[in-house]
Order: C-alpha cells, then structure tokens, then sequence
C-alpha cells in the first residue's frame, strides 16, 4: 500500500472512533434523561398527594370544628390539642 492510502485508512478509523464515542454519549444522555423525568413524574405525583391530603384535613378541621363528634381523620382531641397532643 502506499502512504496516501494508509493516511486516508487512519484517517477513516479515526473518523469511525470519533462516530462511535458519540453513538455512546449519546446513550448515555438519552439514559440519564429517562432517569431525570422518571425521577420529576414521581416527584411531582408524590407532592400532589401530598396536597390531596392537605385538603382532606383542613376540610375535615373545619366540618368538625365545633362539634364533639370525632372527624374522619381528626379525633376531637387532636382537634383541640393539636395533631400530636401538645397543648396549643
């Protein structure tokens, strides 16, 4: 073989390496963004309960809150003493 078709062989190989470090940076991208919005949906499924739950006490305070009869999360107590028992 000559020396152009060598340099113009090494020049390909290169060329191909260089392909193929980005074929797999890519991967790993495409990876850790499937990752990340799994992680953001979970997130965000995990607050809006956490909200969901909010409401229901609050709506439950307030339909008990001058009553003696126990809520549906709220006991009376806990209506007057606070959620764990400490003196309000």
């Amino acid at each position: 073989m000559s020396l152009e078709t060598k340099q113009v062989q090494e020049i390909k190989e290169e060329t191909q390496n260089e392909n193929n470090q980005q074929e797999e940076q890519k991967t790993v991208w495409t990876t850790k963004k499937k990752i990340l919005v799994a992680l953001m949906i979970l997130l965000i499924v995990v607050l809006l309960v956490l909200i969901c739950l909010e409401i229901a006490y609050i709506a439950d305070f307030y339909k008990y809150k001058d009553t003696g009869v126990d809520g549906r999360l709220w006991t009376v107590l806990q209506r007057q003493r606070g959620l764990f028992g400490e003196a309000a």
